[in-house]
């Protein structure tokens, strides 16, 4: 009996001196002293940069403990119980430098947070603790700030096998979009080989090359397949230097180009705004006056499904639409005064066209996707009575965002920095505690009530117009524009004020 009792202690402890060498095993080793101060110094310094320019005042210990508890979980280790205690008693003596250094080295050498991962995963944590908008930006999104594209441009969705390739995304007017490449589709073979064996050429589908000579870049040949049509074709993507696409039309012309007109019978155009990135405001510019040239009577202009966007686009085609009138105030810690945009001569920092387009009839089209910068020059057409709003109401984010540069390179943070009130003064903003009854977003004229279903299915087939090339002999449920309900009631709106 005595034996047995030995024997049974013996297996309760084994496993216990097992599990403990388990664990230190895979422990990952002691970051370099050099690394946690260098990882320590960039943090606190890019911690007092947000909590000086963010629109309200906000404690570093709440973002430094919202980093630090974002580093924990991305190591996939336990976040300390008195880490936020720690964090303000180190901020209260002066010793938050070391404390810093001191959990970075604890946390250790974890592979997958190399680099400059594990700032870039504490900022991500940051952001989210501050509010939906604010961002951390790298990749794609760090490139777009700058106006930059790929060179084919293709968007490859990440993927960490062999095959085959997801396409995430295709820019407008790029030689991916004019060889008919759409999101979803599949790419099975470069140049006729696996993708394994493409590495190089499957870096450079998606690379972004400032200034490039399209001579020195080759052509690629890619097989893809489309899930939806259970079809696969040969697509041929020159490399050319190209302007991508803000402004779209009804349908495009053979050589690619946009067809504006809707209706050339009454001479009543379309004009669907989809982004508000660098150099919205001149495409859009160059559409009316091309329109006008042909004997525009009245514009339909379609901000539906436009996101964020940056404040001096929107506020430059606001300008044209409505005069030189007051079409946003922007409050920010940074300025102690509101700063009021009512002249072209308040744009500074880049290329805005200065036009006059206030002689038009305008209907603008909107919905729950309309956001941020659209939603800027839809609350100044509607305050001014410019033109007749038709849809749903808009989303409701007057947040201005403002890139701030940090200590490292490859990434940057959109964070946001104050918000901007409608010229009549009402708020647009829609907060979390936010009623249906209180002010927020821009409610239309004219409401036109889709179905969160219909409504997703007409975005979707707009993208489908938007990138088919003009060279495409296949039809699109929206070849007949007339049977998107919205855009039908502002035709027929538009048409009755022309009469």
């Amino acid at each position: 009996m005595r034996a047995v009792g030995c024997c049974g202690i013996l297996l309760v402890l084994v496993p216990v001196v097992l599990a403990v060498d388990i664990a230190d095993e895979l422990r990952p080793p002691l970051l370099p002293l050099a690394r946690a101060q260098q990882f320590s110094s960039v943090l606190l310094v890019t911690v007092d940069d947000i909590a000086s320019h963010y629109a309200r005042p906000v404690e570093a210990a709440d973002l430094l403990t919202a980093g630090l508890r974002g580093l924990y979980q991305s190591a996939r280790q336990p976040v300390p119980p008195r880490l936020e205690k720690e964090i303000k008693a180190a901020l209260a003596n002066g010793t938050q430098s070391q404390l810093v250094t001191r959990l970075r080295q604890e946390i250790g050498d974890v592979r997958w947070l190399g680099g400059h991962d594990d700032l870039i995963a504490c900022l991500r944590e940051i952001a989210r603790f501050l509010d939906p908008h604010t961002r951390v930006m790298t990749g794609r999104d760090l490139q777009r700030s700058y106006g930059s594209q790929p060179i084919f441009g293709l968007e490859i969705r990440e993927n960490l096998g062999t095959g085959p390739l997801f396409v995430q995304d295709v820019v407008p007017g790029s030689p991916a979009q004019q060889a008919g490449v759409l999101p979803g589709d599949e790419i099975r073979l470069i140049n006729g080989k696996p993708i394994g064996d493409n590495q190089e050429t499957l870096a450079a589908i998606s690379k972004v090359v400032y200034g490039y000579n399209p001579g020195e870049v080759e052509a690629i040949r890619l097989t893809v397949y489309r899930p939806r049509t259970q079809s696969q074709w040969l697509a041929t993507l020159f490399p050319a230097v190209y302007e991508a696409e803000a402004v779209f039309g009804v349908k495009r012309r053979e050589n690619n180009q946009w067809d504006f007109w809707l209706d050339g019978k009454n001479k009543i155009g379309l004009i669907r705004l989809a982004t508000l990135e660098r150099g919205s405001a001149n495409q859009f510019a160059s559409a009316i006056k091309s329109l006008k040239a042909e004997g525009l009577r009245g514009l339909i202009l379609d901000l539906r499904w436009s996101p964020r966007g940056h404040l001096n686009e929107s506020i430059a085609i606001a300008l044209s639409l409505v005069g030189e009138k007051t079409v946003a105030t922007i409050k920010s810690r940074s300025d102690p005064q509101p700063r009021v945009y009512g002249k072209f001569a308040d744009l500074a920092g880049g290329d805005y066209p200065v036009e006059d387009f206030t002689d038009i009839p305008l209907v603008v089209l909107i919905n729950a996707k309309t956001s941020g910068a659209a939603e800027l020059i839809a609350s100044a057409i509607r305050d001014y009575k410019r033109g007749e709003l038709v849809g749903q109401r808009t989303r409701g984010k007057a947040s201005v965002q403002t890139y701030l540069s940090l200590r490292f390179p490859g990434a940057g943070m959109l964070l946001t920095s104050g918000t901007f009130n409608r010229p009549s003064g009402k708020n647009l903003h829609r907060f979390p505690d936010s009623k249906p009854n209180d002010d927020w977003g821009v409610r239309p004229d004219n409401e036109v009530r889709l179905s969160p279903k219909l409504r997703d299915r007409l975005h979707e087939w707009w993208q489908w117009q938007t990138l088919r090339p003009g060279t495409a002999k296949n039809s699109l449920p929206l070849d007949d524009p007339m049977i998107d309900p919205q855009l039908h009631a502002g035709w027929r709106r538009l048409r009755q004020k022309l009469q």
